[in-house]
């Protein structure tokens, strides 16, 4: 009894503690493991990894022998007296410069790298649109609450004017104004509710796995742009964003086709072992046969990767350019939206607040009218949007400036 009653202690500890645990908001860090580990994009990149390994192997590897056997039947001339089976069977085998087949395994190791950096660069791609979902909810769910609260001030509003209107100290005008700004307030909470579905509808799908059916979600505020960190990003910017990276790569595989094509210049030794038995005599031979590079040489495949490598310069030269430029742009973005939330957090919506509440308390001693209270309650709200979109304008600025700056150690990893 006493080891039935312990079982059955911990069977119910744990279902509580699962229940807790179960219970425990989504972070976004935890969405984005979710999303990079779910999502088809991480069997997509075991498959580039895969596939690069192939090339690397295909690369390096010898190639394959050629055995021929022939047989048949012969007779001596001129007379033809002697008669009898013949045969014969030779190996023959390509063996590569070797500066060559050093240069066809680097070429590979070069080429998997560049599919493994614009692999690198999809996926964190997908991270940030992991971010950016989240974002959106998490604002979407703020602007809720703001909708909602927005609403029951308007019902308050109603209710005193109503009770007002029947005392005989508002007028019926008055009441019919309140009841449409109510409309109107409901108006806004049902473009609220559906900016919210739409938001956690386009979380679960990009989750791929299943979430919680009551998804509880936690995230941080924003953080204000700082010189310094601006300072290390933009440093960073030439090794850190993922095109660059991918156009280094790119022009790094492109290198290494010219080293491929100078390479293939050199001829490959081409050996043959040939016995053979007819009805007069046997033989054997074994021949070297060369290619001799008298009108081509390989000189139109190394002007073509000497071409292609030239290009992929002049692409990664424009692509450190633009993004140079979007970078400065990105920042400039941020530093608006961290101006603008600063100002209006510290400001614009305190103030605006304290005019409500003294407009409010005012209108119920009958001291200020309908349109008065009217007025500071939209200023509230419109002051509270505003401080809520450039919260998410910060949010959606620095996600750019991630999306650009790429992932380097001297910032961070990953937040």
């Amino acid at each position: 009894m006493l080891f039935r009653g312990v079982v059955l202690g911990s069977v119910a500890t744990f279902v509580l503690v699962a229940r807790l645990a179960a219970q425990e908001p989504l972070g976004v860090d935890a969405y984005v493991g979710i999303v990079l580990r779910a999502h088809p994009r991480a069997g997509q990149t075991r498959a580039v990894e895969a596939l690069a390994a192939a090339e690397r192997r295909v690369a390096g590897a010898w190639p394959d022998p050629v055995f021929g056997v022939s047989t048949g039947h012969g007779k001596d001339v001129p007379d033809g007296r002697v008669e009898g089976g013949e045969w014969d069977y030779s190996v023959s085998q390509t063996i590569p410069w070797p500066g060559a087949r050093s240069a066809r395994i680097r070429g590979a190791e070069l080429t998997g790298r560049a599919m493994m950096s614009e692999e690198e660069a999809a996926r964190w791609e997908l991270e940030l649109q992991a971010r950016l979902a989240f974002s959106r909810l998490a604002s979407a769910r703020l602007s809720l609450e703001l909708a909602h609260k927005a609403d029951a001030d308007a019902a308050a509003i109603l209710d005193i004017t109503s009770r007002r209107a029947e005392l005989g100290e508002a007028r019926e005008a008055d009441r019919s104004r309140a009841q449409a700004e109510r409309l109107r307030v409901q108006l806004s909470v049902r473009n609220a509710e559906r900016e919210n579905r739409a938001a956690e509808a386009s979380l679960r799908l990009l989750a791929v796995d299943p979430l919680p059916p009551s998804l509880e979600i936690h995230s941080d505020p924003p953080r204000a742009v700082t010189a310094e960190e601006i300072a290390a990003r933009r440093q960073a910017l030439t090794r850190s964003n993922p095109l660059i990276r991918t156009g280094l790569a790119a022009l790094d595989r492109e290198m290494g086709s010219v080293d491929v094509a100078r390479a293939a210049r050199a001829p490959d030794l081409d050996v043959s072992w040939l016995q053979a038995s007819e009805i007069d005599k046997k033989s054997w031979s074994l021949s070297f046969g060369v290619r001799v590079p008298l009108f081509n040489g390989g000189r139109a495949e190394v002007a073509r990767a000497e071409a292609s490598a030239s290009l992929a310069r002049a692409v990664l030269e424009r692509t450190r350019t633009e993004v140079s430029l979007a970078f400065e742009a990105a920042v400039q973005e941020a530093e608006a939206a961290s101006d603008a939330l600063r100002l209006l957090q510290t400001t614009i919506v305190p103030t605006a607040r304290r005019t409500w509440d003294l407009v409010r308390l005012s209108y119920e001693a009958g001291e200020t009218s309908l349109l008065d209270l009217l007025d500071a309650q939209r200023t509230l709200r419109d002051a509270e949007i505003q401080e809520l979109t450039a919260g998410f304008d910060l949010g959606k600025a620095w996600v750019e400036i991630e999306r650009i700056g790429g992932r380097y150690p001297e910032v961070g990893e990953k937040r």
